[in-house]
């Protein structure tokens, strides 16, 4: 009988997979740190552009109510009645909502050159007419007395920094009158002093309750199901909550936010919004319109302003924004430790699939060696019958036995080997049933006694 060789085709199999799967588990933790490395930096990108987006939103709409509602002087002293309606038209045109702005005035002084008049612009009658101070402008009321009673002492210029267009509780931009007819470039003369303010009245309640919102929506996704919290807070004092995506928001997200962009005025960046506000008022200007219509003053700091502002102070409200994960690290992490157990999860499976594979393999053996042990037990069991009917198949051919008696004992000696050989052939062809899966299992009864004595007849 031939010696049973193991196939080596498994086991070398099972052996590459053992040592390449604590390679491949330490790849893949190398591969979802470098994964989770740029979900960050992607993340952090797509927020702050968001937010600056967001942010200049509404400052933009800032820089296109002050370049296209400031009046020059040529429309104060009636020198050109329709110019202004046909700017005021060309901001409507170009605006995202013409309702952020409530009511435009012009503040100058009455005749007596000391008392401080206002006019309010008419849309209808196309003209400015007499108004009374709103009383949500009592602040600014105040302070443009106090510029006017400076003004009449010393006769200067008046001038406006970034810092000073937005009132300082954010309800109007107050901008000086833009002093046209402007003096020929080869003189030096300026025009002569005056005092004179365009003050646009925002909206601050549609602001506060539509614009933001909307806002927010667009720019962040619809409230509840977006990642990110998101806060407005003033940062005048009183401090106050503008705006928040969820109650209670604006107290966490002060101390652990994941970015902080001030807004709503005009920061360092303030001539790139006047300029891209003058460039959409351009645009939408019809043909024909006097170029000196779309002029803006550059707005300085006078002789006697004192030092520059920090950018920031022309700013009134900070937005807050952090993910709802706790931050911006936290959300990588949870990904971070999702994409590790996901890929941990496909190794063990792995794992177990080699095992499995080595104990199919080592069945698969020991399958093999008892086939083997099986066909060499029922050679065994062929040939004793064979050969004993053969011999007494041989010895009763060639009359050695004569006698009856020993006629009949070798015929009951073939016919009892002959059974046995069928019974063997029987057992093979149910093996050969039961490896098919086609086996019908059948119970009898038998006799230990008649077992034993068949066997020792045998």
């Amino acid at each position: 009988m031939r010696r049973l060789r193991r196939p080596a085709g498994p086991t070398l199999l099972v052996t590459a997979m053992l040592v390449l799967l604590p390679l491949l588990a330490v790849m893949q933790y190398r591969w979802v740190g470098q994964l989770s490395n740029a979900e960050r930096e992607r993340l952090q990108r797509n927020l702050h552009a968001t937010t600056e987006d967001f942010t200049r939103s509404l400052d933009r709409e800032l820089a296109r109510a002050i370049v296209g509602l400031q009046a020059d002087a040529a429309v104060l002293d009636d020198l050109d009645p329709s110019g202004y309606a046909d700017r005021y038209a060309a901001w409507r045109a170009i605006t995202a909502d013409p309702e952020i702005v409530a009511g435009i005035f012009v503040a100058d002084f009455a005749d007596d050159a000391r008392t401080v008049r206002l006019r309010r612009w008419d849309a209808a009658g196309r003209a400015f007419v007499a108004a009374e101070w709103p009383a949500a402008l009592a602040r600014v009321r105040t302070g443009v007395e106090q510029d006017a009673r400076a003004f009449a002492e010393k006769r200067e210029p008046v001038f406006a920094g970034p810092a000073h267009v937005l009132s300082a509780d954010g309800q109007a931009l107050v901008v000086p009158v833009v002093p046209v007819p402007l003096p020929p470039p080869r003189t030096n003369a300026l025009p002569e002093p005056r005092f004179s303010l365009t003050i646009v009245q925002l909206n601050r309640l549609h602001i506060d309750r539509e614009v933001l919102p909307a806002l927010v929506a667009r720019h962040f996704g619809p409230q509840g199901s977006v990642d990110y919290h998101v806060a407005i807070v003033s940062r005048q004092e009183p401090a106050r909550v503008i705006f928040e995506s969820e109650p209670g928001d604006a107290a966490k997200l002060a101390a652990h936010a994941d970015v902080k962009e001030e807004f709503f005025g005009l920061g360092s960046d303030y001539f790139g919004l006047m300029r891209q506000a003058a460039a959409s008022l351009r645009s939408s200007t019809p043909p024909g319109t006097p170029e000196r219509r779309l002029f803006f003053s550059v707005f300085n700091r006078g002789p006697q302003a004192g030092p520059p502002r920090r950018s920031e102070d022309g700013t009134r409200w900070l937005l807050l924004v952090r993910h709802r994960a706790g931050s911006l690290e936290a959300a990588v992490g949870r990904a971070r430790t999702r994409n590790l157990a996901f890929s941990f999860g496909v190794l063990l499976l792995m794992a177990t699939s080699v095992g499995l594979l080595a104990l199919a393999a080592r069945r698969a053996q020991s399958l093999a060696r008892q086939q083997i042990e099986f066909v060499a037990a029922v050679s065994h069991e062929l040939r004793t019958p064979v050969a004993v009917i053969g011999a007494a198949a041989d010895n009763l051919a060639q009359g050695v036995v004569k006698e009856p008696s020993r006629v009949r004992q070798y015929g009951t000696t073939i016919q009892g080997e002959a059974r046995r050989l069928g019974e063997t052939v029987e057992r093979v062809l149910q093996f050969a049933g039961i490896q098919a899966g086609h086996a019908v299992a059948q119970r009898t009864t038998v006799q230990p006694e008649d077992v034993v004595r068949e066997a020792l007849a045998a």
